[in-house]
């Protein structure tokens, strides 16, 4: 057997402070990473421990009618809202492709494929419902953008939708799935009532445990939109389905519990309340810009502290209330 001395020595240089940093670096990240498991692994077990002793089965889900300060939301009426729908998603085969290009389905080429996309995702009777979205007058200080038809009477102006899907009424859960936003509600406090409205309806009017946001892990702008409105990333389904266009989808998976809905929901009323956002027409956000983002800064109020920012400080004030 080798004892030490016949091991052979290798004479090797002196590492470099380049090569030091690097594996620094290295065992940085998995502490880090050990780190964030264990914090999931003790999120988890918490959840697993839930008191079920009142829990019953939930009806299926409904449709969300609810009205805040800059949206309006109401089920699909398909009578009324497909071609207002098209229209507000951009009039055009191109333009609607380009904004949901993300679900992988086949492409829209009509009013009539969009139709039987929409009947498709409305179900009502297993709780699959499509809510269509209407941006109000004081999403903006614009007048009052309108693109009703003869059908319509509702007020303010269609502008995108998303829908209740996969949801199973036993266990009380429900996702937030095909999600699309017209430029109407770009850059716009709307989208986030929006979703507001949605999770309220969700876990509060429906008590329902659990609701869900999935994308394809290439989609970073849902991936961030998620996190931003109060969802936990819970990790990625690889090789999770084929696309229409033949192409691989990875999901990722995030979740908003009932457990955590009081503190996002306070922090998104915070976020919403009209004193977060700097009046359009005061001018305070034009300075150095071109005409261009001006005109848009004065059609869309301008928060004052992020939706994130406010979060973290509902939080960290609410594990202070708690006793020691």
């Amino acid at each position: 057997p080798l004892r030490h001395h016949d091991i052979p020595v290798v004479d090797h240089e002196a590492p470099s402070m380049l090569e030091r940093a690097v594996r620094w670096s290295g065992l940085l990240l998995c502490g880090w990473t050990l780190m964030n498991s264990a914090a999931a692994m003790m999120t988890t077990n918490h959840h697993s421990k839930k008191d079920l002793t009142h829990w019953t089965p939930r009806p299926p889900m409904t449709p969300c009618t609810a009205q805040g300060r800059y949206v309006r939301v109401d089920p699909l009426d398909l009578d009324r809202d497909v071609d207002l729908l098209w229209q507000a998603l951009g009039g055009d085969v191109d333009a609607i492709q380009n904004r949901i290009q993300w679900w992988g389905l086949s492409r829209l080429e009509t009013l009539t494929d969009l139709q039987n996309l929409l009947v498709s995702l409305d179900h009502r009777t297993n709780g699959w419902c499509v809510n269509v979205f209407r941006v109000l007058p004081s999403a903006s200080s614009s007048t009052s953008p309108t693109n009703h038809n003869d059908k319509d009477s509702l007020p303010g102006m269609v502008a995108g939708m998303a829908s209740y899907i996969a949801t199973n009424p036993d266990h009380g859960t429900t996702e937030v799935g095909y999600v699309v936003h017209g430029p109407a509600m770009a850059q716009s406090p709307a989208s986030t009532e929006a979703h507001y409205l949605l999770a309220q309806h969700a876990l509060d009017t429906m008590a329902y445990r659990r609701l869900e946001w999935k994308c394809n892990s290439q989609n970073q702008a849902s991936g961030r939109a998620a996190l931003r409105y109060g969802y936990t990333y819970e990790g990625c389904f690889r090789q999770h389905r084929v696309t229409a266009q033949g192409q691989n989808r990875d999901t990722n998976w995030y979740s908003l519990l009932d457990g955590e809905w009081p503190q996002v929901q306070r922090a998104m009323e915070t976020w919403l309340y009209p004193h977060n956002f700097h009046n359009p027409a005061d001018g305070e956000n034009d300075r150095d810009e071109n005409d261009e983002t001006k005109q848009r800064h004065k059609k869309i109020p301008q928060q004052k502290e992020r939706l994130e920012t406010i979060r973290e400080r509902i939080v960290k004030e609410m594990k202070e209330t708690l006793p020691s």
